[in-house]
């Protein structure tokens, strides 16, 4: 998903799961459209798409 929309990469941010274990992740910079504004938002790689997700597809 992160290819197909041709995101700018920021760097790298360790993030710490909900398991206690920490894992370095690729952060991304992504332009979104909500609420009729337009926000500039960082994304996280993530093996699995998270909670909210479905907002992406409506």
């Amino acid at each position: 998903m992160i290819e197909s929309l041709e995101l700018h990469k920021l760097g790298r941010e360790q993030v710490t799961l909900a398991s206690g274990k920490t894992h370095l992740v690729g952060k991304y910079e992504a332009t979104l459209g909500f609420g009729g504004t337009v926000q500039s938002v960082e994304v996280v790689e993530a093996g699995e798409p998270l909670i909210g997700m479905s907002l992406r597809w409506e």
